[in-house]
């Protein structure tokens, strides 16, 4: 059952006061007041500081509000009462309940939503919307499918508030973001929710592609919030390949603006789900504080789903479940994952492939009982907080700056010692966790800041980066200042300039505010220090037949670096087009065609940095020579791309095998990725359509420990979701020729021959011609199969979760990339192109 909130604030008496006082400005706010038969022309009318006032009743039109604008001082609201009889609008078929169509700084309140059913969300953000609150609604009825979504974001999104609803069986409770990665939702606030009983997701929030720019989303690092919110998935969810965790969030853009951004999740109940743990995630995420309960399955799960893991902070939460506690794989070796003062009680392995963790309490499932003081209680009396001192361990420093991160699942202040989502002490719980709104923080609390701004020090023409960590009540509200002087667009918790130059030197702070106040950061001091040195040449190789690519040690200017005056190649090389990378460290040369197994030599001269007073590159010249087949003889592998970090080798190394060298994939330490993906593979630059591979290739796991080792051969690869893949193993039956369409994996070949017994080089090829597909093991045909489903692609090796060693690697075929700056694509064969220095 659930229990509607009844933590009502007097609204409307709030608002008469604030306009007898005045203190809403517009000259021509109105306050109209709405019913059935008018709300819909008054709703045409709305503007900056406008509040409409719905009566109790049915409304049967549902609701429509699009390009309604109101201002950050004076939103545009839309209430209906706050007690006794609801203002319910009623859901049609094709049409979404609520639909918000490019609007900002607009409020809804207090309805309820009844989709009657029909296939049609409850509320659907649609176009570009920001500053968008939606508070206090009760959305039923909305749950015919699982694409059937209570809230909804269908564009760009930011600083969206979402408060204090109950979602009640829908499809899916909350949906933020679009499912391919676009129309991102940046720097939103979820808190004190109640969404049970969905289908699929109670919540999820989409992975990121990209930042849209020019439409005023922020472009500085940002958090996204979700806390206090309860999610339950005891009844009605879907199973099988249908079956969804509660919460789930994706990864942000994995490079550029938007790339550091973070998920703070803390303060929430998450319960029960038969089929799926109770949280997923990816990328970057800081979760603590939490309380985890599932008497039929698993509940955390750190793992790769669209990207990877990247900076994982798991910390100070309850978990009590059947299945296994928390779950750590896949994450990029670059960052940490940590797993750290948590309580943890599981049927499986509390915590499992955490490479750092530390300090935390584990035990079996059935031992919860003997650390907690009812974990097997019913909802109402359920009580995860901890028997005195049993939940407590050494003093462990905790320097994690994270919005409350000292405050524990009830608000109160905890200690050092302290594991676990609550203080132990004897003080006991505030709120038991049940099917209700979580209670609000009955004392607000005015900002402090955690964490000041650190002086800055950099080199013209680099980047600074100011940030600030600050706790308190509710949304928090960031503007920076230079030198006591606004910055327009500095709304977020950090700011970045971009390329410094002297002229932005001195003071910056950072003044953040809510609704019970403000506080203001001491000062930072930028030093911009004058650039004197200039760029030199730190490599050059042979990405393909006819282009060369250049890399410099600094960012290089444009003007610069694309005239093609400033490079010649020799022996007998003609330069048509230079261009420069995004990143401004990179010049693409496109040439006449390079011979194979030749030396050449790159001169580079008059290219200059982007200092106030450029610095010029002294004439300089680096060698490489050009090859189709990568026999990895000089050690390195440039030019291949590891999915692993896009571009880091970490997983990967060129080693000495058998007297010669090899390209190898150096570990076991990864998992295969969801929709039975390959875990790893390096991928070469070029797009191949019609193509000819070749390789000798090596198990590197022992086969008579390992009855399922593998390698595996990619192409076809349009991205991490859309790829054939090759896979030999080890056994004969996991040897086929497979595609991944929209992350699912589908065998395209049977096979009962065993192919690959042993750990001696093998010669595969594969082919491709249109549709048809051959591969070959030393020189006898496996498969020869037509499909079309996927068309050009990159072309790279890997392995589902193994070791392996290749080495001759070899791709001829048409290439169709399209070079910077040259539209023509070559029509003769070209091949793996890389540096030999």
């Amino acid at each position: 059952m659930i229990k509607k909130n009844k933590n009502f604030v007097m609204w409307h008496l709030l608002l008469s006061v604030c306009l007898s006082i005045g203190v809403i400005s517009n000259t021509f706010a109105a306050i109209y007041n709405g019913n059935p038969a008018n709300y819909r022309a008054l709703l045409n009318n709305l503007v900056a500081g406008d509040t409409l006032i719905l009566d109790s009743g049915t409304y049967t039109q549902g609701m429509t509000i699009s390009n309604t604008h109101g201002t950050a001082k004076e939103p545009i609201v839309i209430t209906g009462p706050e007690s006794g009889d609801p203002a319910i609008i009623l859901g049609r078929s094709c049409f979404n309940t609520v639909q918000i169509q490019n609007s900002s700084y607009l409020e809804v309140h207090h309805l309820t939503l009844d989709g009657q059913n029909f296939e049609a969300d409850g509320v659907n953000g649609r176009g570009t919307t920001h500053h968008i609150t939606i508070n206090n609604l009760h959305i039923i009825n909305h749950g015919v499918n699982q694409l059937i979504v209570g809230i909804n974001t269908k564009g760009p999104a930011w600083n969206w508030v979402i408060k204090n609803n109950t979602i009640d069986g829908a499809g899916t409770g909350i949906y933020l973001g679009g499912s391919s990665g676009n129309w991102a939702f940046v720097n939103g606030l979820i808190e004190h929710n109640l969404i049970v009983d969905t289908l699929g997701y109670s919540m999820q929030i989409k992975h990121q592609i990209s930042r849209e720019t020019g439409i005023g989303m922020p472009q500085t690092d940002s958090r996204t919030i979700i806390r206090h919110n309860v999610f339950s998935k005891a009844n009605n969810a879907s199973s099988g390949r249908l079956a969804r965790p509660n919460l789930l969030v994706g990864h942000f853009p994995l490079s550029g603006v938007g790339s550091n951004d973070l998920y703070e999740i803390y303060g929430n109940f998450l319960h029960q789900n038969p089929s799926e743990a109770l949280f997923q995630g990816e990328g970057n995420i800081a979760m603590y504080n939490n309380v985890l309960l599932n008497d039929v399955g698993s509940a955390l799960n750190i793992q790769p789903h669209n990207d990877v893991p990247k900076r994982i902070d798991i910390f100070r939460n309850t978990i009590v479940a059947s299945g296994s506690g928390i779950r750590v794989r896949g994450g990029h070796p670059d960052y940490d994952q940590k797993v750290f003062a948590n309580a943890v009680f599981a049927g499986g392995n509390p915590i499992i492939n955490a490479d750092d963790q530390t300090e935390n309490i584990t035990d079996d499932y059935n031992a919860a009982a003997s650390y907690l003081v009812a974990p097997r209680a019913a909802l109402g009396k359920l009580d995860l907080y901890p028997l005195r001192g049993k939940t407590t361990g050494s003093t462990f420093e905790f320097t994690q700056n994270f919005t409350d991160s000292s405050l524990d699942f009830d608000g109160r202040l905890m200690r050092n010692t302290d594991r676990g989502a609550y203080v132990d002490d004897e003080t006991g719980s505030v709120w038991l966790p049940q099917l209700q709104i979580k209670p609000v923080d009955p004392t607000p609390v005015s900002p402090s800041i955690v964490t000041q701004p650190e002086d800055v020090t950099v080199t013209e023409g680099e980047d600074a980066t100011f940030s600030v960590v600050a706790t308190g009540s509710g949304l928090l509200e960031y503007q920076w200042f230079h030198n006591d002087v606004e910055i327009d667009g500095a709304t977020n918790s950090s700011y970045t300039i971009n390329a410094v130059s002297t002229s932005n030197n001195d003071r910056y702070r950072c003044k953040v505010y809510n609704d019970q106040g403000f506080v203001n950061s001491e000062d930072a001091v930028l030093t911009v220090s004058i650039d004197d040195v200039a760029p030199t040449l730190l490599s050059a190789f042979a990405t393909r037949d006819i282009r060369v690519d250049i890399v410099f040690s600094e960012p290089v200017s444009a003007r610069s670096a694309e005239t093609i005056g400033n490079y010649q190649i020799t022996p007998s090389v003609d330069i048509t087009s230079a261009s420069l990378s995004d990143d401004k460290r990179i010049v693409s040369l496109i040439v006449s065609q390079l011979l194979e197994d030749t030396d050449y030599s790159v001169q580079v001269s008059n290219v200059q940095d982007l200092a106030q007073t450029p610095n010029t590159l002294a004439q300089s010249s680096i060698n490489f020579t050009y090859r189709s087949a990568d026999g990895f003889e000089d050690g390195n592998a440039d030019g291949w791309e590891p999915y692993n970090d896009n571009g880091n080798t970490v997983r990967w190394s060129v080693v000495e095998d058998e007297g010669d060298m090899a390209y190898y994939l150096n570990t076991t330490k990864f998992d295969n990725l969801s929709g039975n993906r390959l875990g790893e593979y390096s991928l070469l630059p070029e797009k191949y359509g019609d193509f000819t591979f070749t390789a000798q290739a090596k198990l590197g796991d022992d086969v008579t420990v390992n009855s399922l080792a593998d390698y595996a051969v990619v192409f076809g690869f349009e991205d991490s979701e859309n790829y054939y893949f090759v896979m030999f193993n080890n056994r004969a039956d996991a040897t086929q020729l497979f595609k991944v369409i929209n992350g699912s994996r589908t065998a395209l070949s049977t096979n009962d021959v065993d192919w690959l017994k042993d750990n001696e080089y093998h010669h595969i090829e594969i082919s491709r011609v249109g549709s048809e597909i051959k591969v070959y093991f030393d020189g006898d045909l496996m498969w020869n199969v037509v499909d079309d489903s996927l068309g050009v692609g990159q072309v790279g090796i890997g392995s589902y979760n193994d070791s392996a060693y290749f080495d001759d690697v070899s791709v001829t075929g048409e290439s169709s990339i399209s070079d910077p700056g040259n539209s023509a694509v070559p029509t003769s064969p070209t091949g793996v192109n890389l540096l030999r220095r």
